[in-house]
């Protein structure tokens, strides 16, 4: 993934996977400007004794293909805004947690509106990574950047 991003505008802004401890998901963080793509995928494939995430995944990917399976917004009160979430019908997936590391803490929660993709509210006010708590700080490759 990071040869081929800097060709479409997007700069790599942080990684999460065996390197940095997660051995269930390896994620790639790129950005332009204002919009941030996590690209995350499953270590090891489904075979029926992975965990409950490794098995979303590729249940997910299974029935759907690529495809988005989590959408975040960036907002600057994740609790009221998953309360009121809530409190207008939609689906508790994960309720506000903190998490936290040398630079900081984000708050973010997560709701469903249909089965099939989740929506994560993340509050990052009190964050001065370059991304989130747990991903390693990526720079762009030299000579990619230039093409």
């Amino acid at each position: 993934i990071s040869n081929n991003i800097p060709k479409v505008g997007f700069n790599p802004i942080g990684y999460r996977g065996l390197e940095t401890g997660d051995r269930v998901i390896a994620s790639h963080a790129i950005r332009q400007g204002s919009i941030t793509f996590v690209f995350q995928s499953a270590i090891n494939p489904v075979n029926g004794n992975e965990d409950n995430k490794t098995s979303e995944f590729g249940s997910h990917l299974l029935l759907h293909g690529d495809t988005p399976k989590d959408v975040a917004f960036s907002v600057s009160n994740c609790n009221a805004m998953y309360s009121k979430a809530i409190k207008q019908g939609a689906e508790s997936v994960k309720s506000p947690c903190v998490e936290k590391d040398e630079n900081g803490q984000v708050i973010m929660a997560t709701i469903s509106l249909s089965a099939d993709v989740t929506y994560t509210f993340v509050e990052r006010s009190n964050y001065g990574g370059d991304w989130l708590p747990g991903y390693q700080t990526m720079s762009i490759d030299c000579i990619n950047h230039l093409l």
